[in-house]
């Protein structure tokens, strides 16, 4: 199994091609599998040909955040296989092993690796870099690794967010990956160091970078903690794969067009990926009749202080909600602590349905940052599109509430950001839902004393 894993060793043509083919026909056929038993969509293999693993968000946008997050992280042992094997059947053909990169451009990398399938062996030196023993020297190698990272990684993320409005794989995933290569590369050049120091040494790259970014304001705290842990796993890849080309001896010529090309490929990922779509949906049980809980769902009075700690640390939240006009047409306004939503009524079926489109909408968080800044992947994040309420009468004369929103994506990798999305719209479903279930039963209470709820009884609250 070590086998598959470690940059260490050559690999020949047959073996790579035999692996190769051998592993992307097993994970095809797993992956198909799941994704026909979730969705009853079929995954074809020309679906890999796309950019990105979700090349069909319309189809597959009914699957769960979970299961699309399980399907990426089960792409990364093979991911890391494929880039193992294919540094070490370049270094075994004699070319330079920092080709590998090819690997990470779409459709470029299944042509390369066929290439590979091709090249015969050479005699190629295999002789390693000594280990580090001076604590001096390795602190000072330590600081220029960490501080070159810093300094490419961050301009890399400035041109790409505040100029070219990107916020893509090649600036959330790349970059990342970028600046372990370039930490595990640069503390391994000159002398060798053990994997453990290697990704220490990445880790304080990385606390480095997002202060940088927080510093001169390109992000704010909490943007920076939601990409943290999977920056942290994809910075630990580009580590090991960094330190395996200083272990080789190859020169850092070549990462230069790599890194001059990522700005170029944010540009053209940009103009050829689609917002991603998807649903939430939240329920809530409510002991009143549908018509004293259509008012307050058409719209409502002031919601308390929020006590959910992302709401407190800057995700926006309801304060309330009023319409001008009835019926379809009308005009409800949700007003948030960023701003107000605008809705025009799409359908009005009183008292059992109310949908609505959204034509405005403010910034869905407010960044915790010390110069109040407003960066641009706000516009991206979420992207709500419209929305609905369903009444359904209970068996026991009560409602069950269901709220839905339909939003969109511009930010990736989608499944990461997915999970943190449908979290926020959930958390503002459930105080929106919680709030008009206690007015409706508040009413219901006033209208039928004989019949309310005991006092002390809790009621059901939402799911």
């Amino acid at each position: 199994m070590r086998f598959l894993f470690t940059l260490e060793g050559r690999v020949d043509r047959r073996t790579y091609a035999a692996l190769g083919f051998g592993l992307m026909a097993l994970k095809y056929l797993i992956d198909a599998s799941v994704i026909r038993y979730a969705t009853g969509v079929t995954w074809t293999p020309f679906d890999y040909l796309a950019p990105m693993l979700w090349a069909r968000e319309h189809e597959l946008a009914e699957t769960s955040a979970a299961l699309d997050l399980m399907l990426v992280i089960w792409t990364l042992p093979f991911l890391w296989i494929g880039v193992a094997l294919t540094t070490r059947r370049a270094f075994d053909a004699g070319i330079s092993s920092w080709s590998v990169l090819l690997f990470f451009l779409p459709l470029v990398n299944y042509a390369w690796m066929l290439l590979l399938c091709t090249f015969p062996s050479t005699a190629v030196s295999t002789a390693a870099a000594p280990r580090v023993d001076s604590d001096e020297l390795r602190v000072r190698t330590a600081l220029v690794a960490a501080g070159v990272s810093v300094l490419v990684c961050s301009a890399l993320v400035a041109i790409c967010t505040l100029v070219l409005h990107s916020y893509g794989w090649t600036v959330l995933a790349g970059t990342p990956v970028v600046l372990g290569l370039l930490t595990g590369y640069l503390y391994n050049r000159k002398e060798y160091a053990s994997l453990g120091h290697t990704l220490g040494v990445v880790f304080c790259t990385l606390f480095m970078a997002a202060g940088s970014l927080l510093l001169f304001a390109v992000e704010g705290v909490l943007c920076i903690l939601m990409a943290a842990p999977i920056a942290a796993v994809l910075a630990c890849l580009g580590a090991v794969l960094g330190r395996g080309l200083a272990w080789r001896r190859e020169r850092a010529a070549p990462a230069t067009f790599g890194l001059l090309a990522l700005p170029f490929l944010a540009v053209a990922e940009a103009r050829v990926l689609e917002p991603a779509h998807y649903r939430v949906t939240t329920a809530h049980e409510i002991q009143a009749d549908p018509a004293l809980v259509w008012k307050h769902v058409v719209s409502f009075s002031e919601l308390p202080p929020p006590h959910w700690l992302p709401f407190r640390l800057g995700i926006a939240y309801p304060l309330r909600a009023r319409i001008d006009g009835a019926g379809v047409g009308a005009i409800r306004h949700c007003e948030f602590s960023t701003g107000a939503f605008v809705e025009p009524i799409t359908v009005w079926d009183e008292p059992e349905r109310l949908a609505f489109d959204v034509v405005a909408q403010p910034a869905p968080m407010r960044e915790l940052s010390p110069y109040g800044i407003e960066p641009p992947h706000l516009d991206h994040f979420i992207k709500s599109r419209r929305g609905e309420f369903l009444l359904q009468r209970t068996p026991a004369g009560g409602t069950r509430l269901v709220g839905s929103t339909w939003y969109e994506l511009e930010i990736r990798p989608e499944a990461w950001f997915r999970l943190w999305a449908d979290g926020f719209i959930h958390g503002i479903h459930e105080r929106v839902l919680a709030h008009i279930g206690e007015l409706a039963e508040q009413d219901a209470q006033a209208s039928f004393p004989s019949a309310s709820v005991p006092v002390g009884e809790p009621t059901p609250r939402s799911r």
